[in-house]
């Protein structure tokens, strides 16, 4: 469910990147995150080295899709315990966007995220571009 969620879902493009080097870096951040590593520091120069990117650009694409597979991961585990909604929770610094702000201690159901952005985008948490938001598990 998470490779299909994750790896195969390139509905969420990667800005320059072909369908096929954006599968290849999805299958490396999930494998990054699985072995246990979490270092961002292996992950951005595998990523330099595999697509020929800045050392800026490996960082924010380790950073940015590190954050969306735990975000799904986070989403389908819960789900899978019965978990329908979440509590959306900002970063509460002066960085968090406006409408992301809004958003802050309301419910939402997984299911029927809110809008998160000017184009009308509806996401969970951390799903959409730069997002450091969090879903804190609404539990009945």
């Amino acid at each position: 469910q998470l490779k299909a969620q994750y790896v195969d879902d390139i509905s969420i493009a990667v800005k320059n990147f072909t369908v096929k080097e954006t599968e290849k870096l999805r299958a490396m951040v999930e494998e990054n995150t699985f072995t246990g590593l979490g270092d961002n520091k292996t992950l951005v120069n595998e990523i330099i080295k595999e697509f020929g990117v800045t050392e800026r650009k490996a960082t924010f694409l380790a950073k940015q899709e590190t954050g969306l597979f735990v975000a799904r991961y986070k989403r389908i585990t819960a789900q899978k315990v019965g978990i329908t909604h979440y509590k959306w929770s900002t970063s509460h610094d002066e960085r968090v966007r406006k409408i992301h702000s809004e958003l802050d201690g309301k419910i939402f159901s997984w299911d029927n995220p809110p809008i998160v952005n000017e184009k009308g985008d509806r996401k969970n948490p951390h799903e959409d571009f730069g997002c450091r938001c969090e879903a804190i598990y609404v539990i009945d």
